[in-house]
């Protein structure tokens, strides 16, 4: 199944930065001793990927939830968590630098805390001067996760499972392509089930 045309522009999208991620990595070590390093380009991606992030929240809830208009942060992170909430514990890696993010972790146990990647996003967008430091690698990688995971799950929201037996995640990262170069999902998702 081919992703539909609502989904493929948000993965291109996604793929897009994905691929000038990677040419970060050429300059700066990804690794956590670098989590403080900040940039200009990691201001452009932290600004680009977390704002795409918001795009796509208010897609899945509005598929999972259209009576709520989801114009807030606050109405996303209620949706998410009553209606999406696996997606809350879902993780990222890049295993080329052996690293792991659980960008939605703030939002488990119905917390109402940000992550703290969109506070810097926030900080950065609307205090630029006073709060540049937060275009950070921590915060650009964390963003980055978390834009992955919900276009996995936007994905999920328009795949047609009928011709599975046993529906999974692995059949939705199956049909995605292009495939990330550097951020993989769980593991298990790439053992396509049949």
């Amino acid at each position: 199944m081919a992703l539909t045309q609502e989904t493929a522009n948000h993965w291109n999208y996604f793929i897009a930065l994905e691929d000038d991620l990677a040419e970060i990595s050429r300059y700066i070590e990804f690794s956590e001793s670098n989590y403080k390093t900040y940039s200009i380009e990691l201001a452009h991606l932290l600004l680009a990927a977390a704002s795409e992030v918001e795009v796509v929240l208010k897609a899945i809830c509005k598929k999972v939830n259209p009576d709520n208009s989801h114009q807030s942060a606050k109405k996303l992170r209620e949706t998410i968590q009553v209606k999406q909430s696996y997606m809350i514990r879902e993780f990222c890696t890049i295993p080329r630098f052996g690293l792991k993010f659980e960008p939605w972790k703030e939002w488990d146990n119905k917390s109402d805390a940000r992550p703290f990647w969109w506070t810097a996003y926030n900080d950065v967008k609307h205090q630029r001067g006073q709060k540049f430091e937060n275009a950070n690698l921590e915060n650009v990688l964390n963003a980055m996760s978390a834009l992955a995971i919900a276009n996995l799950y936007l994905q999920k929201k328009h795949f047609d499972f009928s011709r599975y037996s046993l529906p999974h995640l692995s059949h939705v990262v199956h049909n995605l392509s292009p495939q990330p170069s550097l951020i993989q999902f769980q593991r298990d998702y790439y053992a396509l089930i049949m």
